[in-house]
């Protein structure tokens, strides 16, 4: 999803804007697979580390991206849907991060 040129075509942005979001990305899905792996196989450990970090790194990248107001020339209705990718998939990352912390809980 993060490849999908189309969003940053519309908002006429840099792909390179949010460097760290198709590292992002790679390593969500593997972690999902992983988490399924688990599933089905119980007892089997997810290290969600890779995935912690490249959150961090993301969150880094918005960081800078406030500090230097990067985006202040960029029309809001061109901006929403990219902003909201983001922010989706550093939720499903998230959220998939405290599901590899709390599936050893429930099994």
């Amino acid at each position: 999803m993060a490849e999908d040129s189309a969003l940053y075509v519309h908002a006429q942005l840099e792909p390179g804007l949010v460097p760290s979001l198709p590292a992002l990305v790679e390593k969500t899905a593997q972690t999902f697979a992983a988490l399924a792996g688990a599933v089905r196989n119980p007892g089997q450990i997810v290290n969600a580390a890779e995935l912690d970090a490249a959150i961090g790194d993301l969150d880094a990248d918005l960081a800078r991206l406030r500090q230097q107001h990067a985006t202040s020339p960029f029309a809001l209705d061109r901006m929403l849907p990219f902003w909201a990718l983001v922010f989706n998939l550093r939720e499903v990352a998230q959220d998939l991060k405290q599901l590899a912390l709390t599936l050893p809980d429930l099994g």
